[in-house]
């Protein structure tokens, strides 16, 4: 299951870019994406700042989370080949999923006769709102509909499957069985479902509410 969660959203990401660049307009928005370069802004500290959160971000420098996930790696494994791996794959899907969205709503601003940076937003607007209005406006739009939603939910999925280094970080600490720590913090027992009281509304409309 966790090789499907990994790698289905890589071949869907694939699919949409071939998809996008082939679309009216999508030209104009990868052009606003990549915009022009103003070498200037290397000097700017703000930039270099920017630039090291996002790193930490993507690649989840200093969250833990690599750390967990490469305990099960064979005590042989090649550490060093692995991280060029994923440092170099964040980086080619980081551009490719960048295009494919700005490609996406190049097509929509001309859809909509509206300029491109009237439809391009930022967060939940652009994933849930944006982008599938663009695909609405395809040709077979449940196609691309369904691939996007389905990546959505395998990027939930994988993400979910790390709750499993909880129990097992638990369970070597103190000694007590998985099944117990599953029983406490699993699905359908009293700290997952106060968990969603607190999270529910903050995926709701009212998030920006709360947020802000």
């Amino acid at each position: 299951m966790g090789y499907v969660t990994t790698i289905a959203p890589f071949f869907i990401v694939t699919i949409l870019f071939f998809r996008a660049v082939t679309l009216e307009g999508a030209i104009d928005g990868i052009s606003h994406f990549l915009g022009k370069p103003d070498f200037n802004k290397m000097f700017d500290r703000e930039t270099w700042i920017a630039a090291l959160i996002q790193i930490c971000y993507t690649l989840e420098v200093g969250y833990g989370g690599i750390l967990a996930l490469s305990s099960y790696n064979h005590k042989h494994n090649n550490c060093y080949r692995s991280a060029w791996i994923v440092v170099i794959g964040n980086l080619l899907m980081g551009l490719m999923a960048g295009v494919t969205v700005f490609a996406t709503l190049g097509y929509l601003s001309q859809q909509l006769h509206k300029p491109i940076h009237a439809v391009v937003s930022s967060g939940l607007p652009l994933v849930f709102v944006a982008y599938p209005e663009a695909m609405g406006k395809m040709p077979y739009p449940r196609i691309w509909g369904t691939l996007l939603f389905s990546m959505l939910l395998f990027f939930g999925l994988g993400s979910f499957a790390g709750y499993r280094n909880l129990y097992d970080d638990l369970s070597e600490m103190l000694g007590e069985p998985r099944e117990d720590w599953i029983k406490f913090f699993g699905p359908h027992s009293i700290v997952w479902m106060i968990s969603w009281r607190f999270i529910t509304p903050l995926i709701t409309v009212v998030r920006k509410s709360i947020v802000d």
